[in-house]
């Protein structure tokens, strides 16, 4: 089962680090890869370089040039504990907008994974919406994609 929250202890700190950071999905250079480079770079311009924080007893992910970064995390049942599979960071930019800056999934939840039928993408982003609606004013989400396309969802 997996539960999306917008919150995360520090036990997940090193599972967050592998997510964003040293996400095995990424490290293979194929073509699915090698067509998000160019939009991971255009992020890290615009927003900057994502940092882990530790703030208030719980974990987040901030971006160096947007003070108000926000996190979704998804996290799998296990035997003993949970595990962190999925994480959205988002912005509120412009004030009737959230941008959706990435999208990170443990690679068995991605579409070449064994756990690819759980959807965990949509997933998450259908909770985002469902997060958003409750925020005043914000009217859509946008979700940009590798290749300069984008897409803008209604709340």
């Amino acid at each position: 089962m997996i539960r999306i929250t917008s919150t995360l202890n520090m036990e997940h700190q090193g599972e967050l680090e592998t997510l964003v950071f040293h996400n095995p999905g990424l490290m293979y250079r194929g073509p699915a890869q090698e067509r998000i480079v160019p939009g991971v770079i255009r992020s890290l311009d615009e927003y900057g370089e994502p940092e882990i924080k530790f703030e208030a007893g719980r974990l987040r992910i901030v971006v160096s040039k947007h003070s108000e970064t926000q996190n979704l995390f998804a996290l799998e049942d296990g035997r003993d504990r949970e595990r962190l599979v999925g994480v959205v960071m988002y912005v509120r930019e412009p004030m009737d907008n959230i941008l959706v800056l990435h999208i990170a999934v443990d690679p068995e939840y991605s579409t070449q994974g064994s756990k690819s039928d759980q959807l965990l993408v949509m997933r998450m982003i259908v909770e985002l919406r469902k997060s958003v609606r409750r925020i005043k004013d914000v009217k859509t989400i946008t979700i940009n994609y590798s290749h300069g396309a984008s897409a803008r969802l209604p709340v």
